[in-house]
């Protein structure tokens, strides 16, 4: 009979061995088991008891038999479905080619993908990052899945910059300024253009844009050779949408022009209407903490940014600049629990755990502490957990010579994105019966 656990995080120092063990534990998304069956969060009772249980507050375990192991999901391991519904209608309409589902994945550079093409951390991060990974394994899981799509700038400079680091994306003109989902907004107030073209065939774009103050200046759109029609950014301030026709379905380039004024725009989504499909956004901020995040001073802010584009299902990945930047990890709670507050209503969220670091300021005890909290938020909003930096373990424990997990002591490359992908992946494709 396998019990759960939540014990002192001293446990993985005191018995390291048995703390990594993998073989013989068993794990369920959204679940608890107390000895009695498996239970969902919402069944624990925090500060009780009951036979094999035991809650302190750190980390969660499993027991089985006489083997001790962190409660990591393992691949194929089933979701409490009830955590999900948003993910269930909509992939319920994408299997029948009824609608789509858009699934924002949010957090910083490990969700930008820095570091992907290795320790260089130059060219096209963003193809080799999880959210771009993770559509790669929806797809061959037959669960149609598109990566044509982006939000926000990032930061402003190569190596943390969708300007620079996306090889769908050819700018010149365009910068980033003042902070929305996924980094800064693009922004020019001179003569720029920009060509977004989509990996994948598409037909449609849908151009997601902003009114920030009193600005009113305009910028063009045009797909492939056509006719560019304006937009003129006025009114009251916020993030809005037009969408936009492609034509037949096939490669198609979408070209956004500056024309007057100061103009601003938060990113793009391509899509194929012709086919259901999940649809994954990449909003990775590097650098954000969840402080960064916590943000709803302006109406094209990260959080009523999210708001607007009302996404199915929020993959939400933070922590590492939170230890790194020693945010106190009450402070980092609460603002998980404001994120999650603002976004829960129209979207199921999926709390990921960051991969170890190996950074002299964030020893590992201290990681613990802020993976810790994001266990106790997963069970006190009733929230699915991926725990990455658990199976991970430790950046010693990952990645041993040569070297093949991690691109520098914070970011994984591109072998540990796609380790990071596929566990997520797992996860989803058991809530939708794939």
């Amino acid at each position: 009979m396998k019990k759960c656990l939540l014990l002192l995080s001293s446990v993985l120092f005191l018995l390291p061995a048995i703390a990594h063990a993998q073989g013989a534990q068993e794990a369920r998304l959204g679940y608890v088991n107390l000895g009695t069956g498996w239970q969902p969060w919402n069944a624990i009772q925090i500060g009780g008891t009951a036979p094999g249980y035991a809650l302190e507050g750190v980390r969660l375990y499993c027991q089985s038999g006489s083997t001790i192991a962190p409660c990591n999901p393992a691949a194929g391991a089933p979701v409490n479905a009830a955590l999900m519904p948003h993910l269930i209608a909509c992939t319920a309409k994408v299997k029948i080619n009824a609608g789509s589902c858009r699934v924002n994945a949010i957090g910083d550079s490990t969700t930008f993908g820095e570091f992907s093409t290795g320790p260089a951390n130059t060219g096209d991060l963003v193809s080799g990052s999880y959210p771009a990974r993770l559509s790669q394994y929806l797809n061959s899981a037959i669960l149609p899945s598109q990566h044509d799509s982006f939000m926000g700038a990032g930061q402003s400079s190569a190596g943390n910059s969708a300007l620079f680091n996306d090889a769908r994306i050819v700018s010149t003109g365009w910068t980033g300024a003042s902070v929305t989902t996924g980094g800064n907004l693009f922004t020019a107030a001179s003569t720029a253009n920009l060509a977004f073209t989509p990996t994948g065939q598409v037909n449609q774009f849908t151009l997601w844009w902003a009114v920030v103050g009193a600005n009113n200046g305009t910028f063009s759109w045009a797909v492939d050779a056509g006719t560019p029609t304006n937009i003129t950014e006025n009114g009251t301030n916020g993030v809005f949408s037009t969408v936009i026709p492609a034509g037949t379905l096939g490669t198609h380039v979408l070209h956004l022009n500056w024309v007057s004024g100061v103009v601003f725009f938060v990113g793009v989504e391509a899509v194929n209407t012709a086919v259901g499909s999940v649809n994954i956004i990449s909003a990775g901020n590097p650098g954000a903490s969840s402080t960064a995040w916590n943000n709803a001073t302006a109406a094209w802010s990260p959080i009523p940014a999210v708001v607007a584009q009302a996404p199915d299902v929020i993959l939400l990945d933070l922590g590492i600049n939170d230890w790194l930047q020693s945010v106190p990890v009450a402070t980092f709670t609460s603002n998980m629990q404001t994120l999650i507050n603002a976004w829960k209503a129209n979207s199921d969220i999926v709390l990921i755990t960051p991969a170890p670091s190996s950074i002299p300021d964030a020893p590992l005890a201290k990681q613990q502490q802020y993976v810790a909290a994001t266990y106790a938020l997963a069970a006190a909003n009733n929230l699915p957990i991926v725990d990455n930096f658990g199976r991970w373990g430790s950046f010693e424990l990952k990645n041993p010579a040569p070297y093949l997990f991690y691109g520098n002591h914070l970011h994984p490359n591109a072998n540990g994105y796609s380790d990071f992908a596929q566990s997520i992946a797992a996860q989803l494709l058991s809530v939708v019966g794939h």
